[in-house]
């Protein structure tokens, strides 16, 4: 951290130099590293490496050695004003943060941690925070278990007071923004569950009159799906409130489960009563014939438009609710 502090004079300091301040000297001075405060870290979890360095980067010399009349100074020396010669302390720390997720997109959810550093008592003082550029450097790897982190930013607000001496100091943020890497779940969850929905409205496309086939393999293919649910329950985590991919899996379920139900509608139309022979007596010779039933005919004809009709529905609503919901998910 970097600061300026107007009432300070610095002696004879080497142009271009950065000059370390003696611990000494050190306990004297007003230090700001001292007077930050973590907002949401956890508490017991700070730990500090060493202790913190002062040094001063002599830049130019603004007040000669005949600029002053203390006489307490010597006129030999070259002085230098605070408010023009920042100083800094470097601290190595290391503290554990809370970051709250949002999970109701995942997994393509994006996420931003926030770390939020504050100064104590400077309400109604002088002293308040400023933004160097880059005010955040990060050296740590861009990829982090689960998450690609996208971004680093770092905001600070300043509000004025009614005058120059009440500044409302509000905090120093800076946070990491992540997107989740979803190419797992797209292999362990999405493309199965689509192979078994697209294995399951296949049996739409057998013939109407083979029931049990059709039959057989949706109700297979829906206990698969809630075995694969199941199986793959582990990865998703745990919440209170309801996620997209809970809508995804409710959805597949639900449409298997209707095609079962379709099926079970298409043996009660195929159950219908045979046509009756008729007995027929020319002159003098008895037959039986059958006359084929008019009736029965017209309803045969009609069951396969119908179940073309239901296919046809049932993969444009399929279509349409996979649009949406990548749409509105990524």
């Amino acid at each position: 951290m970097k600061w300026f502090d107007s009432r300070l004079l610095f002696r004879n300091l080497m142009h271009g130099q950065r000059h370390l301040v003696s611990s000494e000297t050190g306990e004297k001075i007003w230090l700001p590293l001292e007077k930050v405060t973590y907002e949401n870290a956890v508490l017991g979890k700070m730990h500090e490496y060493k202790k913190g360095e002062i040094s001063v980067l002599a830049a130019e010399r603004l007040i000669s050695s005949f600029d002053t009349m203390n006489p307490y100074q010597s006129k030999e020396d070259f002085w230098y004003q605070g408010k023009n010669h920042a100083l800094e302390m470097t601290l190595r720390l290391k503290i554990d943060f809370s970051c709250i997720f949002y999970l109701m997109k995942f997994p393509f959810d994006k996420q931003e941690c926030e770390f939020i550093l504050k100064l104590r008592n400077t309400q109604h003082s002088k002293v308040h925070l400023s933004r160097s550029k880059p005010s955040v450097v990060y050296n740590g790897p861009w990829e982090i278990n689960e998450f690609k982190i996208v971004s680093i930013l770092s905001s600070i607000k300043e509000v004025g007071g009614n005058d120059s001496f009440d500044v409302l100091q509000e905090p120093f943020i800076f946070s990491v923004n992540m997107r989740r890497d979803f190419d797992d779940y797209m292999i362990t969850m999405f493309f199965p569950t689509l192979l078994l929905w697209f294995i399951a409205y296949s049996t739409l496309f057998l013939k109407p009159v083979d029931i049990s086939n059709r039959s057989r393999i949706s109700v297979t293919i829906l206990l698969v799906l809630v075995s694969l649910i199941g199986s793959t329950k582990d990865q998703i985590p745990k919440t209170s409130y309801f996620k997209y991919i809970d809508i995804w899996f409710v959805w597949y379920i639900s449409n298997i489960f209707l095609i079962t139900c379709f099926h079970v509608f298409m043996e009660f139309l195929y159950e219908t009563k045979t046509s009756s022979p008729i007995l027929v007596q020319p002159s003098n010779v008895t037959t039986l014939t059958t006359v084929p039933d008019l009736k029965l005919l017209e309803e045969s004809a009609i069951r396969p438009r119908i179940n073309q009709f239901v296919a046809a529905q049932l993969f444009a609503v399929t279509i349409l609710f996979n649009v949406v919901y990548f749409a509105v998910s990524t």
